[in-house]
């Protein structure tokens, strides 16, 4: 088992929340898609039944894959802030150790 380096995690952080962010502009995408494609079908029932069934019907199938989208921006979000909680412990355990090596200097001085 190999630790990551600081500037791994930094990296895997800034990927996570790219990530997230393509998959929430997905998700917004998929939404204004949807009313439109509602809209159109609402539309044209009075003319074309069978389009806008079908219409209605892709809408559906589109909100199906923009929950999905959403489900994966969150996660990738949650993801990001689980390792930045890691990055954030070891800085505070690093921190700890510092301390702990200055103090018995610090002792080791005073014996002089």
């Amino acid at each position: 088992l190999r630790t990551k380096t600081l500037d791994e995690m930094r990296q895997e952080i800034e990927s996570l929340l790219a990530e997230a962010e393509k998959h929430r502009i997905e998700h917004e995408a998929a939404l204004k898609q949807i009313e439109d494609l509602r809209r159109v079908s609402v539309d044209s029932r009075p003319f074309d039944p069978e389009k806008a069934e079908q219409l209605w019907l892709e809408a559906e199938n589109l909100q199906i894959e923009g929950k999905e989208w959403l489900r994966l921006s969150v996660e990738k979000t949650l993801q990001a802030g689980e390792v930045k909680h890691r990055l954030d412990i070891r800085g505070q355990i690093e921190a700890i150790d510092e301390s702990d090596e200055m103090w018995r200097k610090a002792v080791k001085a005073g014996r002089n």
